[in-house]
């Protein structure tokens, strides 16, 4: 039997890259179309990654929609799966396999490995060799064996689940994942990791299953993508593997530079907190009987933000939620004078959701804007109003004003409590996003709200808007390519720097290229073990391929009517927290209930650094976590950003005691510092210098219940060095503007900071054995102070008239 192999040289060289030659190949892909499957090896350590991985497909027959019984859908239809065997693949052009199935169709799958040929790439070509079009509606890139040397019983798995599914480290040889799939083999002596899952989206959601040895990825949608006899469907949809990346932490972080390039997402940051008006009145959370959740109410929120002056420390948004759940709502209309026309009777309750003076989306935001805030508003992009249904039928799947979803052949009540319960609204098909004259509507939509100023949208229910039973105008379309559309046309609209955020939304991560956030959690006002470990497991991906929102956070009281009350200690562990695992901070309760010490804990974590930096659950892959178990000692409660080599931010929560060893291999729990220097430690909420420690000991922390703990840790130098500062929590990330460096010829120490006007500023300084002489600012004043019980520290504090960057010189 003749093998095809096809190293990394071969491979680039067919697709035009550089090479120097064989010597430098990390990985070899051997093409076996004998055996119906391929094969992926480690060159250096001259191991298997995958053994035997075959591929396949499902098809569906193709259905008209007039050849729909009104009872049924079109996705009731018997689908077909096969799967290579041998005899039954061949080579295709650059090293392609192609799977044929006899009178139904050839799968051919791309190979690529990048010029650093450090992972590998698939991608998927599908020709309809049938004389009747057909449904492709999955295929299978990989189904076989992954890294069979490695013990099992040292696995650890980590799914890469969107919206609420769960993210949770495993001990376990078995798990299924959207997106994206984690397998760590946890051998101190030889650990290895393996990262499958979707590059990029175009037709397709993407699946990882681990059962034991086996590795099986796959795209699917429930519609599938038509492909017509004789036609070849080219797919932009690709995976990923990697199976070099030994370090858990790092091989994830690179799947998500690699996606991000991949897919072109350049994230916009929430530097700034939101603040939410349904929140502020909703009964069962805020219950605050001044809010109004209106367009004059969120006016007048805005007001407070700024009498409160907090706009000198970051910009505020300020969220309007419109949302009726009556048979006829805002929904689908999205235009004033429905805002205009509707309100809510239950719960957060307000007669009109637009009144006069700001009866219209332009003045309420233009106000906003001219406060110092940014508006945001809400859209429900899958809930019908049966007016709109009425009035636009061909704007419906199935162009009919309402196609009933039946269970078991019967009408069914909505399942949301509002809608179904209180108002008797039966479950229907919604929007169809691939409508030419629905798309147009939306397309107007989106520019009227940009015309008028909104910088904001939050699309929530988001998974009425899959269409997981087709019935698109577009008949090529896939339930996933028209979901994606959704945000794609709001985009395109909107422009880059408008904020959209996808709540929760079907699991997928198909819309990351158009989002800015994704909620990870229901409706809450708390900081509690689940919601957090479910948005911390997503580190790799949060600020770099979204920014992850926990929902609604309290300052002041948490719970149903806000009836448990919050410490300061607990106060600022939310804020830690939200700063430390998410890219957003959402709050639930009016700034005129904040007083001077709530609003500067909220000001120490504002802006949120705009940058990829995100905090590694340092101690997940030290657990020994069951599958069913979900105690809170199996969680993590050790965070690191790492900033550089000789810098960490390091956040400590959930526990009373913490041993964190400094030095060793960060899979197990460690910071990775290097053993033989020694660290400055300073403890941001306390304000105390911790102590200096050897990189080779194990920092031992004791903390009070409910307290996060965030301390900056910085190698000591051979002169004066900043080790702290008092305006922000990450203590000079996002404050010093230009980093403090020593000038060892005129002994000096400068750095550049944004400073607060009219609230003292400091940087505190480890002098490391030399002598201070003074300070300078430049038009600041600068004072600089030794602690008299700490000799070894210095204080600079520099205070201006106003806002302004300053930059400073420390003497010595």
């Amino acid at each position: 039997m003749k093998l095809k192999v096809i190293t990394a040289s071969l491979l680039l060289a067919l697709h035009g890259g550089l090479w120097a030659g064989d010597a430098g190949a990390k990985l070899e892909l051997r093409l076996q179309p004998e055996q119906g499957a391929y094969a992926l090896d480690d060159v250096k350590r001259g191991e298997a990654i995958l053994q035997g991985a075959k591929i396949g497909f499902e098809v569906a027959p193709y259905v008209e929609l007039a050849e729909v019984a009104p009872d049924k859908t079109e996705i009731e239809t018997e689908t077909k799966e096969y799967a290579s065997s041998p005899g039954t693949c061949r080579l295709g052009d650059a090293g392609r396999l192609i799977f044929r199935e006899e009178g139904v169709g050839e799968l051919e799958i791309r190979f690529t490995l990048p010029p650093e040929a450090a992972h590998l790439e698939m991608g998927f070509s599908f020709r309809n060799i049938g004389d009747k079009p057909v449904r492709l509606r999955k295929v299978t890139v990989t189904d076989g064996t992954f890294l069979p040397k490695p013990d099992r019983a040292s696995l650890r798995l980590l799914a890469g689940n969107s919206g609420a599914g769960t993210t949770k480290v495993v001990r376990s040889s078995k798990l299924n994942s959207e997106n994206n799939l984690l397998c760590f083999f946890a051998d101190r002596a030889a650990p290895r990791s393996l990262v499958a899952g979707a590059l990029t989206y175009a037709d397709f959601r993407k699946y990882v299953a681990i059962d034991n040895k086996r590795l099986t990825l796959s795209a699917r949608d429930p519609v599938g993508r038509r492909v017509d006899p004789g036609s070849r469907y080219e797919s932009a949809d690709r995976f990923y593997l990697d199976g070099l990346t030994d370090n858990p932490f790092e091989a994830l972080e690179r799947y998500a530079r690699v996606t991000a390039a991949a897919r072109g997402i350049k994230l916009h940051y929430y530097t700034m907190p939101s603040v939410c008006m349904w929140f502020l009145a909703v009964k069962h959370f805020g219950g605050d009987t001044v809010a109004e959740n209106s367009s004059v109410g969120a006016v007048a929120e805005m007001q407070r933000i700024a009498d409160s002056g907090f706009l000198k420390y970051s910009p505020v948004a300020v969220r309007l939620v419109p949302d009726n759940y009556e048979v006829n709502n805002e929904q689908g209309w999205w235009d004033d004078k429905h805002w205009q026309m509707h309100g809510r009777k239950e719960r957060c309750i307000v007669d009109h959701h637009y009144k006069a003076p700001y009866e219209t989306t332009e003045k309420w935001a233009r106000k906003v804007r001219e406060l110092g805030g940014i508006p945001i508003t809400y859209f429900q992009p899958g809930i019908r109003s049966e007016d709109y249904a009425k009035v636009f039928p061909g704007h419906m799947l199935y162009n009919q004003s309402q196609k009933l979803i039946l269970r078991n052949g019967q009408s069914v009540l909505d399942p949301h409590a509002i809608m179904g319960k209180i108002y008797g609204k039966l479950r229907a098909e919604s929007y169809d996003y691939t409508d030419p004259d629905f798309l147009a509507h939306w397309r107007e939509v989106n520019r009227n709200l940009k015309r008028d100023g909104v910088q904001g949208v939050f699309y929530d229910y988001p998974e009425y808007a899959f269409a997981a039973r087709g019935g698109q105008e577009d008949r090529y379309a896939t339930a996933t390519a028209a979901y994606r559309t959704l945000y794609r046309v709001a985009r395109e609209e909107l422009g880059k720097e408008v904020y959209l955020q996808e709540r929760i939304g079907p699991g997928s991560d198909a819309t990351l290229e158009f989002v800015n956030s994704v909620r990870t959690a229901g409706d809450n006002n708390v900081l509690n073990p689940d919601i957090l470990e479910l948005t911390a497991m997503r580190w790799y991906k949060n600020r770099r391929l979204t920014n992850y929102d926990m929902d609604g956070k309290a300052l002041l009281a948490t719970g149903s009517g806000n009836t448990k009350r919050l410490s300061p200690l607990q106060r600022r562990a939310v804020l830690t927290m939200s700063y430390a695992v998410t890219g957003r901070l959402l709050l639930t309760e009016s700034f005129r209930l904040f007083d001077k010490e709530v609003l500067h804990d909220l000001s120490r974590v504002f802006p949120f650094h705009a940058t990829p930096l995100s905090a590694r659950p340092l101690d997940a892959f030290a657990l020994t976590t069951e599958p069913s178990d979900s105690a809170a000692g199996s969680r993590p409660g050790v965070y690191d950003f790492g900033i550089s080599e000789d810098w960490h931010q390091l956040v400590l929560y959930g526990k009373k005691e913490f041993l964190v060893p400094l030095s060793g291999d960060t899979a197990f729990g460690t910071l990775g510092l290097k053993p033989g220097r020694e660290y400055h430690l300073y403890d941001f909420w306390n304000d105390a210098y911790v102590g200096k420690f050897r990189g080779d000991c194990t920092l031992q922390q004791e903390l009070a219940p409910g307290e996060a703990r965030m301390l900056s840790i910085h190698a000591v130098q051979n002169h004066p060095q900043w080790i702290s500062t008092d305006r922000h929590l990450m203590q000079g990330y996002v404050d010093l503007i230009k980093k403090p460096t020593w000038d060892a010829a005129r002994r000096t120490l400068s750095g550049t900071s944004a400073v607060v006007g009219h609230e003292p500023y400091r940087v505190t300084i480890a002098l490391n054995g030399a002598s201070p002489a003074g300070a300078d600012a430049k038009d600041a004043k600068a004072t600089l102070t030794v602690r008299k019980q700490q000799p070894e520290l210095a204080d600079l504090v520099i205070e201006a008239e106003k806002n302004k960057t300053v930059l400073w010189t420390v003497r010595f």
